[in-house]
């Protein structure tokens, strides 16, 4: 959904999450620490002072600590290594993988600098500035917008805040959401788009336990690895090139070999994913009783069929391991965030809570004229969001794997946005976004394999034949308008679908990538052709998903 794509985005700034002693315990921005009270701290155990945590100018130990993208890493030597989660780092170890070096199997050890590997898709941002952008931000808005307006209006002023905030400059920036909307902040990066492998573990230690101890404590696994952030020698953000040298962060952290004891002061830096503390018992219903449920039945259906192919092959094995692993990781935190929502009684709790405020606005008749339409109106909008979220789910995730139509998808839209003014395209489709773009699709070969597309193709195609008779996508219907049988059917279009594309080949991908809309529906692919009908159910789910969160970013 976008307005929850967008919440993702907004929580990935730097956070501290303080773990203290007697479960006293929060989570801050970071830009933000100084509002804690640092003698109750110091009395906790704390050595340090706010500004030796972080300046506010890239300094401070906060400075040691890198996004991803997918997960945290902090900065070990002055000459760019990086140690992070095995986990995080898996992904760069199936891309560079091959059957004659496993080196998801077999781990990874560089010996000497020359001998690190490119982790392809990686980048690492290094937090540069926060600046509060709210006043900029809701400065686009006001009351006689409607809910779609309102979102698109303050999706067209962050992208004029990131523009202009990026211009002339090597840095990445991005704009963050607080509150579904209260606060906005800006956050800039260096991006180091050269990321090596340097070392991993064996998969036997990485990984040890499976899935089945993931998300476990305590875990007894090793999970961890090294990478290494390079730039070009003239310093400044460089593609992969064997002349680019390591990076020489301004902090970094020292390795103890002392460890901690119980009742030892902790402070995490780091980039969490989200928290949705703060939501209705709406979005915790939505969650517990769709969401979640749907999303394990789907993700366990589509590790059946990863684990099936790779059993019968170890090359497909290399090539379905990351799919394998993220799904996997996936499924075992929604089942365990449904465990948590049972234990805790969470739904329970958040109706109560919702019935004292409604309460108290009973007594208080200022408030009362004010909010009274808060919670009846949420409560309105998840009830409409049912109308079409199952549709919207099946439509949006089936991209992620479905490879050649992710190609596709990713061609037709591109097709479609090159042609407006850069700031009026959809984000992620800006000028700023072509290079990642690209590497997406030259990429694709790491994990394709046609016969496994196929079957995770047809998986999602008989799984939208089930959908609700109000919820069909007709792109799909038409497949199987008049067929006896269905399953027939849709077996006979991927066949079509496979045979008429050329989106197997990298360079065609490429190619494509730079024909006019024109011309690429003059190129008569049967992928681009059906993305391109799916592509337009998309959009209709697009501006609903927009007015869902414009109405929920006023409320």
């Amino acid at each position: 959904m976008r307005f929850r794509s967008v919440v993702v985005t907004i929580l990935a700034m730097v956070l501290l999450a303080p773990v203290f002693v007697r479960a006293e315990e929060g989570m801050w921005p970071i830009d933000e620490l100084k509002k804690l009270d640092f003698k109750k701290l110091e009395k906790l155990g704390l050595e340090l002072e706010a500004k030796e945590i972080y300046d506010g100018k890239g300094g401070g130990i906060a400075g040691a600590i890198v996004s991803l993208g997918g997960g945290t890493g902090s900065f070990v030597s002055n000459e760019g290594l990086i140690l992070t989660n095995h986990h995080v780092a898996f992904t760069a170890l199936q891309r560079a993988s091959s059957e004659e070096h496993n080196y998801i199997e077999e781990g990874f050890n560089a010996v000497e600098l020359e001998d690190e590997i490119p982790a392809h898709g990686y980048m690492a941002y290094v937090l540069l500035d926060i600046e509060d952008v709210t006043k900029k931000v809701l400065g686009a808005v006001d009351d006689d917008m409607t809910d779609f307006e309102r979102y698109e209006a303050i999706e067209q002023r962050i992208k004029e805040i990131v523009d202009e905030a990026e211009k002339d400059r090597d840095v990445h920036c991005r704009v963050a959401a607080f509150f579904d909307g209260m606060i906005y902040k800006l956050g800039t990066y260096f991006k180091i788009k050269d990321i090596r492998i340097a070392y991993a573990p064996p998969r036997a230690i990485g990984n040890y336990g499976g899935d089945i101890d993931n998300w476990m404590w305590p875990r007894h696994t090793g999970d961890f690895s090294f990478l290494r952030a390079y730039i070009s020698p003239d310093g400044s953000s460089a593609e992969y090139a064997e002349e680019n040298m390591p990076y020489s962060p301004p902090v970094h952290l020292a390795v103890s070999t002392a460890g901690v004891k119980e009742g030892d002061f902790t402070m995490i830096p780091g980039y969490p994913g989200r928290t949705m503390r703060y939501r209705t018992s709406n979005s915790v219903a939505h969650h517990q009783e769709y969401n979640y449920p749907s999303r394990i039945e789907m993700f366990g259906d589509l590790i059946a069929i990863y684990q099936e192919a790779a059993a019968a092959d170890p090359g497909v094995a290399i090539k379905v391991a990351s799919y394998d692993q993220m799904l996997n990781n996936s499924m075992k935190n929604y089942q365990g965030m449904l465990e948590g929502f049972e234990k805790a009684g969470l739904l329970k709790r958040k109706l109560k809570d919702e019935k004292k405020f409604t309460a108290w606005l009973e007594k208080n008749g200022k408030m009362k004229d004010k909010y009274s339409h808060i919670l009846p109106e949420v409560e309105a909008l998840y009830e409409d969001n049912e109308t079409y979220r199952e549709k919207s789910q099946i439509i949006n995730i089936m991209n992620f794997p479905c490879l050649l139509l992710r190609a596709g998808s990713t061609l037709s839209r591109w097709s479609e946005e090159r042609g407006k003014p850069d700031l009026e395209r959809e984000p992620g489709y800006q000028e700023r976004d072509v290079p990642r773009l690209e590497q997406g699709l030259k990429m694709i070969d790491m994990n394709y394999d046609r016969e496994t597309d196929m079957k995770v193709m047809k998986y999602f195609l008989m799984l939208a034949l089930e959908l609700p008779a109000e919820q069909r996508i007709r792109a799909i219907d038409e497949l199987v308008e008049g067929a006896e049988n269905p399953e027939t059917a849709i077996d006979g279009f991927i066949e079509k679908l496979y045979s008429n594309t050329k989106l197997e080949s990298a360079e065609e991908r490429i190619r494509m990538f730079g024909l006019s809309r024109d011309e690429l529906l003059a190129e008569k692919d049967a992928f681009v052709a059906f993305a391109g009908e799916l592509l337009v159910e998309r959009k209709e789910l697009e501006e609903k998903d927009k007015a869902f969160g414009g109405a929920l970013n006023k409320l």
